[in-house]
């Protein structure tokens, strides 16, 4: 198994104004990711491998994306966006995308 805890900080930057229905944004951040392999046993028509993992690595990560926003109310939004991730580790690259879907709550005052 591959396991990643990330501390990330985001930038979104919408494209078009509060007044529209459908509100398009793009985002991009950076940070940092702890990445683990564990250990793997594989069985396949014959003795059983195992494979040792690589005991864990901090690297630099970075995301772009893009999304669309829909408010519902001046409160709440519906939303969906994509996000590439990729972390630079010492022994390549782990990299993925990501699709969510949900609710955005604002507080008073702000987007």
């Amino acid at each position: 198994h591959r396991s990643a805890l990330s501390l990330m900080a985001n930038a979104r930057m919408e494209l078009l104004g509060e007044e529209a229905w459908v509100r398009p944004y793009l985002l991009a951040g950076a940070g940092f990711a702890r990445t683990e392999l564990g250990d793997i046993r594989v069985l396949f028509l014959q003795e059983p491998e195992e494979f040792e993992g690589d005991g864990g690595d901090t690297s630099l990560v970075g995301n772009v994306g893009a999304g669309v926003a829909v408010p519902l109310s001046p409160a709440v939004s519906i939303f969906g966006q994509g996000l590439f991730t990729r972390a630079f580790e010492d022994n390549g690259a782990l990299q993925f995308t990501v699709f969510q879907l949900g609710l955005s709550f604002r507080t008073q005052g702000g987007p």
